[in-house]
This record gives C-alpha cells, structure tokens and sequence, in this order.
C-alpha cells in the first residue's frame, strides 16, 4: 500500500502534508485558528523563500502545504456549529 501511494503523491509532497498538519497540530493546542494561521504564513514564507534562493515558487507545493490544514480547521467549525 506504501508503494501505491509513494507513486500517487510524489516525496516532496508528502514532506508538505507532513509539515503543514505538524503546524496546525502545534497550533490547534491553542486554538485551531492558531493552527491555519502558523501553516499558512509558513508554507508562504517557504515559497517566498525558495523564489528568492532558488528562483521558483511552487504554488503545488503551497497546496500541499496547507490543503489539510484548511479541510481540518472547517471540519472543527463544522463541529462546532452543530447545535
């Protein structure tokens, strides 16, 4: 099954997703908006970054970066709306 997805979402990818979920868990200790906030303002920190080192910023990789991040934080307003 690692293999299957090793071939769906490319390494560099996965190292995003890892981060930005790692950012918005450390932050979402607090509050989960704490949590966005710190994964977005990093992943777009890392492209400003890597456009001005490398010569190149990624928006796939901004995605990848904060896609999860986004899809928990509305999961935890949807929760928490519910009456």
């Amino acid at each position: 099954m690692i293999n299957k997805l090793t071939k769906l979402i490319p390494h560099d990818k996965a190292l995003h997703i890892a981060v930005g979920l790692t950012l918005y868990g450390l932050g979402a200790i607090w509050m989960p908006i704490v949590g966005l906030i710190l994964a977005v303002v990093f992943a777009v920190g890392k492209e400003i970054k890597d456009e001005i080192v490398y010569g190149g910023f990624d928006w796939k990789d901004l995605l990848f970066t904060i896609a999860i991040p986004i899809v928990l934080y509305v999961l935890n307003l949807l929760y928490n709306m519910r009456g």
